[in-house]
Protein backbone atom coordinates (compact mmCIF):
# COMPACT_ATOMS: atom_id res chain seq x y z
CA UNK A 1 0.00 0.00 0.00
CA UNK A 2 3.15 2.29 0.76
CA UNK A 3 4.25 1.83 -2.66
CA UNK A 4 0.42 2.21 -4.94
CA UNK A 5 0.00 5.88 -2.78
CA UNK A 6 4.03 6.77 -3.46
CA UNK A 7 3.32 5.88 -6.62
CA UNK A 8 0.34 7.90 -7.11
CA UNK A 9 2.33 10.90 -4.97
CA UNK A 10 4.72 10.58 -8.23
CA UNK A 11 2.00 10.70 -11.06
CA UNK A 12 0.29 13.73 -9.68
CA UNK A 13 3.89 15.47 -9.39
CA UNK A 14 4.66 14.63 -13.16
CA UNK A 15 1.35 16.36 -14.21
CA UNK A 16 1.31 20.33 -15.21
CA UNK A 17 0.09 22.56 -12.58
CA UNK A 18 -0.52 26.11 -13.44
CA UNK A 19 -2.29 26.52 -9.61
CA UNK A 20 -2.19 24.55 -6.59
CA UNK A 21 -5.07 22.78 -6.78
CA UNK A 22 -3.20 19.30 -6.29
CA UNK A 23 -0.55 20.73 -3.06
CA UNK A 24 -2.40 19.38 -0.58
CA UNK A 25 -3.82 16.14 -2.08
CA UNK A 26 0.21 15.57 -2.86
CA UNK A 27 1.50 15.48 0.14
CA UNK A 28 -1.48 13.71 1.66
CA UNK A 29 -0.46 10.92 -0.74
CA UNK A 30 3.18 11.23 0.80
CA UNK A 31 2.85 11.64 3.82
CA UNK A 32 0.26 8.32 3.99
CA UNK A 33 2.99 6.28 1.67
CA UNK A 34 5.44 7.42 4.73
CA UNK A 35 3.42 6.43 7.25
CA UNK A 36 2.27 3.18 5.89
CA UNK A 37 6.05 2.11 5.30
CA UNK A 38 6.76 2.93 8.89
CA UNK A 39 3.92 0.50 10.30
CA UNK A 40 5.05 -2.43 7.59
CA UNK A 41 8.36 -2.05 9.15
CA UNK A 42 6.62 -1.96 12.80
CA UNK A 43 4.45 -4.85 12.35
CA UNK A 44 7.40 -7.29 10.79
CA UNK A 45 9.08 -5.94 14.31
CA UNK A 46 5.90 -7.71 16.15
CA UNK A 47 4.08 -4.62 16.94
CA UNK A 48 0.42 -5.59 16.92
CA UNK A 49 -2.55 -3.18 14.65
CA UNK A 50 -3.52 -1.54 18.43
CA UNK A 51 -0.34 -0.77 19.07
CA UNK A 52 0.24 0.89 15.09
CA UNK A 53 -3.24 2.38 15.88
CA UNK A 54 -2.10 4.27 19.19
CA UNK A 55 0.68 5.43 17.85
CA UNK A 56 -1.84 7.65 15.41
CA UNK A 57 -0.58 9.43 12.53
CA UNK A 58 3.03 10.82 13.87
CA UNK A 59 5.54 10.11 11.26
CA UNK A 60 8.49 11.21 13.44
CA UNK A 61 6.91 8.59 16.26
CA UNK A 62 6.91 6.13 13.72
CA UNK A 63 10.17 7.04 12.36
CA UNK A 64 12.15 7.07 15.50
CA UNK A 65 10.92 3.45 16.78
CA UNK A 66 11.46 2.07 13.04
CA UNK A 67 15.07 3.58 13.66
CA UNK A 68 15.63 2.30 17.04
CA UNK A 69 14.85 -1.57 15.83
CA UNK A 70 17.59 -1.01 12.96
CA UNK A 71 15.83 0.45 9.86
CA UNK A 72 18.40 2.77 9.16
CA UNK A 73 22.00 2.03 9.65
CA UNK A 74 23.03 5.46 9.17
CA UNK A 75 20.09 8.86 9.56
CA UNK A 76 19.64 10.28 6.06
CA UNK A 77 19.20 13.92 7.11
CA UNK A 78 16.96 14.70 3.86
CA UNK A 79 14.64 11.67 5.34
CA UNK A 80 14.91 13.51 8.99
CA UNK A 81 14.10 16.41 7.60
CA UNK A 82 11.07 15.12 5.53
CA UNK A 83 9.89 13.37 8.60
CA UNK A 84 9.97 16.49 10.58
CA UNK A 85 8.41 18.44 7.74
CA UNK A 86 5.25 16.43 7.31
CA UNK A 87 4.96 14.94 10.87
CA UNK A 88 2.75 17.77 12.15
CA UNK A 89 0.36 19.20 9.19
CA UNK A 90 -0.02 14.70 8.84
CA UNK A 91 -0.66 14.10 12.43
CA UNK A 92 -3.53 17.28 12.72
CA UNK A 93 -4.63 15.94 9.37
CA UNK A 94 -4.10 19.11 7.67
CA UNK A 95 -3.98 17.66 4.43
CA UNK A 96 -7.36 16.24 4.79
CA UNK A 97 -9.42 18.82 6.23
CA UNK A 98 -10.00 22.61 5.73
CA UNK A 99 -7.97 24.48 8.59
CA UNK A 100 -5.37 27.61 9.05
CA UNK A 101 -1.98 26.49 8.62
CA UNK A 102 1.53 28.15 8.66
CA UNK A 103 3.05 25.09 7.29
CA UNK A 104 5.87 25.76 4.66
CA UNK A 105 5.93 23.19 2.06
CA UNK A 106 8.95 21.65 0.93
CA UNK A 107 9.96 21.02 -2.77
CA UNK A 108 7.89 18.33 -4.15
CA UNK A 109 11.00 17.05 -6.22
CA UNK A 110 12.78 16.88 -3.78
CA UNK A 111 9.57 15.92 -1.34
CA UNK A 112 9.88 12.48 -4.24
CA UNK A 113 13.18 12.02 -4.34
CA UNK A 114 13.57 11.54 -0.66
CA UNK A 115 10.03 9.54 -0.43
CA UNK A 116 11.58 6.74 -3.58
CA UNK A 117 14.73 6.69 -1.83
CA UNK A 118 12.98 5.57 1.96
CA UNK A 119 10.59 3.10 0.46
CA UNK A 120 13.64 1.59 -1.13
CA UNK A 121 15.11 1.10 1.96
CA UNK A 122 11.96 0.07 3.41
CA UNK A 123 11.52 -2.53 0.51
CA UNK A 124 15.85 -3.79 0.91
CA UNK A 125 14.63 -3.96 5.03
CA UNK A 126 11.92 -5.87 5.06
CA UNK A 127 13.47 -8.24 2.32
CA UNK A 128 16.29 -8.90 4.40
CA UNK A 129 14.52 -9.25 7.52
CA UNK A 130 12.08 -12.40 5.55
CA UNK A 131 15.29 -13.39 3.53
CA UNK A 132 13.55 -12.76 0.00
CA UNK A 133 14.05 -9.25 -2.24
CA UNK A 134 10.64 -9.04 -3.35
CA UNK A 135 11.44 -6.67 -6.20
Amino acid sequence: MAVCYGNASTLLNEQPVTDKSIHWPFFQLVAHALELSLKAVLSHQGRDEEWLMMIGHSLERCYTQAISAGLYTDRDPATDALMGSLDEPHALQVFRYPQNSRWVAPDPHWTIQTMETHLEIVRRYLAVQTGADRR
